[in-house]
């Protein structure tokens, strides 16, 4: 079933290898409704460009439809390499990323970034269904700024990304 800013309640399964499927979002009665629920969180969010960096198409899609309903301009990449050949392109005000992918994960994806000095001040939230505390302390050794498991409660998505954005912004200025 497609999804659309109709609808009441939203979830979707990332379907991955055998017996790995997971529920990447919890329902969200009432999430398309006209009420915002933290409007200095809405002004924030709003026209900033975020990159998300997911293998697996409906995750992807999905986080993408929950930002863009914010007023977020979103890209999407699906690899490591689609990740850095989009920041070589456009400036984003911050990034989610999968960690688990193939070839590159998201480790390897954050590790390239920091080393490049233009996203130093670039936000980066993982957000995964990894749930170990060794991959979380893991994600943030590499240089992740914040780390959410899926699934995710999508108003706690948008109030960490809102305040990853405003941290950037403040760290950029402060430099």
């Amino acid at each position: 079933m497609p999804l659309s800013a109709a609808a009441a309640n939203v979830a979707a399964t990332s379907f991955g290898s055998a017996g790995t499927n997971r529920a990447f979002i919890r329902c969200m009665p009432g999430f398309f409704s006209s009420g915002f629920r933290n409007r200095d969180r809405e002004r924030l969010l709003a026209h900033k460009r975020i990159l998300i960096v997911d293998d697996e198409d409906d995750p992807r899609e999905l986080l993408g439809l929950i930002l863009a309903s914010r007023g977020v301009q979103v890209s999407e990449a699906s690899s490591v390499q689609e990740a850095l050949d989009a920041l070589k392109g456009a400036r984003f005000d911050a990034i989610i990323s999968d960690l688990g992918m193939p070839e590159r994960d998201g480790y390897c994806l954050i590790e390239n970034i920091r080393a490049q000095p233009e996203f130093a001040n670039l936000p980066a939230l993982a957000l995964t269904a990894f749930t170990g505390a060794e991959a979380h302390t893991r994600g943030l050794a590499a240089g992740f700024d914040s780390y959410m498991h899926k699934p995710f409660d999508a108003d706690e998505l948008l109030d960490v990304v809102a305040s990853l954005i405003q941290k950037g912004r403040t760290s950029a200025s402060g430099s």
